[in-house]
């Protein structure tokens, strides 16, 4: 008797275009959606908008090819400015996508023919349609990210929107939870032009920094982070570095984003963006750095961590929440600008010194 198949013989991968959204706020974006090569990068706006074509047309859009969608419903965090969604209609429109398949390259429009059903009314409707090789790239798709709307109209730069997008490909992958960007591939699904921060301090101060600063702030699933990869002393490539984030970023960043945008730029300014690179062994008050190899993920507590925070509470004789403890423990760590090495004597410590 042969044995039986594995799962994965099987089982094949079932293709973007049948998974559905779980909420009314979430869309499915394919990979090849998102990565790819614009011949003219696009701007916020009309990215934003870009994805609300493919979130209206996602439950048919590789069967029907004609949409519809209200034209007000396309002015999410645009305000009234009908001009605006012209102009981005028009940009969306001027768009080449160049894909490669081995020695030939495709050319195709991002947005196909559309009729906007009164140019200056906001409540007309808009019907679009998408090029037909774009459709069949959709419908062969079995990669594909999970988006949230309210996340994407939070930012306020193109590139948090890029990055989070790149991230959100990646975030669920088992086994990976990094990758090596050549920096002129990240700079293009960065939507960065090529005239524009050609120096790599530049590219990092305007673009990248801002952008993880936003994910990180804006984004309720996971951080990022992003650091050079050289080649000598020229800047080749960069690392993206993503991780789960704990249950009290989780609160923070959701109250972030459904909160008011008064003083957001100021409190993300705010954030401490994570270091990757393993820390000089040097020593802080009550918490000497041990020699254990730095991860990203090490402040992260084990079962045993929180029962060994609970005995010396009790030992302390502190009266307090051990889980509100570690919130506020995890909150203070983001002033701090060594990274912990430690996490279970870092926070131990943390008590004893509240004890005190």
């Amino acid at each position: 008797m042969s044995p039986p198949k594995k799962p994965s013989e099987t089982t094949p991968r079932p293709k973007a275009v049948a998974v559905k959204p779980r909420k009314a706020s979430e869309m499915i974006k394919p990979q090849e959606m998102i990565e790819m090569v614009e011949m003219a990068p696009l701007s916020l706006a009309s990215r934003r908008i870009y994805n609300l074509l493919v979130k209206n047309a996602w439950h048919n859009i590789e069967t029907l090819e004609q949409h519809t969608i209200e034209k007000k419903a396309l002015r999410v965090g645009m305000g009234s400015a009908t001009e605006r969604l012209g102009q981005s209609i028009d940009e969306l429109m001027a768009v080449i996508v160049r894909r490669r398949r081995g020695h030939e390259l495709d050319k195709f429009q991002l947005l196909g023919y559309n009729t906007d059903g009164g140019e200056d009314d906001d409540n007309a409707l808009f019907h679009y349609t998408f090029p037909k090789p774009l459709r069949e790239i959709i419908r062969q798709s079995e990669v594909w990210a999970r988006l949230e709307s309210h996340v994407i109209y939070a930012f306020s730069s193109k590139y948090a929107l890029a990055l989070y997008e790149l991230v959100a490909l990646r975030a669920n992958l088992k086994h990976k939870t990094s990758e090596i960007f050549e920096l002129v591939r990240f700079r293009t699904l960065l939507g960065v032009e090529k005239e524009k921060l050609p120096a790599y301090k530049s590219l990092k101060q305007y673009a990248i920094d801002y952008a993880v600063r936003e994910v990180n702030g804006l984004c309720p699933d996971f951080n990022v982070a992003v650091e050079p990869v050289t080649t000598g002393r020229k800047v080749t490539a960069v690392k993206v570095t993503w991780w789960p984030k704990s249950a009290p970023e989780k609160a923070k960043a959701l109250r972030e984003v459904t909160g008011s945008k008064v003083g957001r730029r100021e409190r993300l300014v705010g954030l401490v963006e994570h270091v990757i690179q393993p820390p000089k062994l040097a020593a802080r008050k009550g918490r000497a750095l041990g020699k254990a190899a730095y991860s990203i993920h090490d402040t992260r507590l084990t079962g045993e961590d929180i029962e060994a925070g609970k005995a010396l509470l009790r030992s302390l004789g502190i009266a307090g929440d051990i889980y509100a403890l570690e919130a506020e423990w995890r909150e203070g760590l983001q002033t701090d600008p060594v990274p912990v090495v430690n996490p279970r004597k870092n926070f131990l410590q943390f008590i004893k010194e509240k004890g005190i």
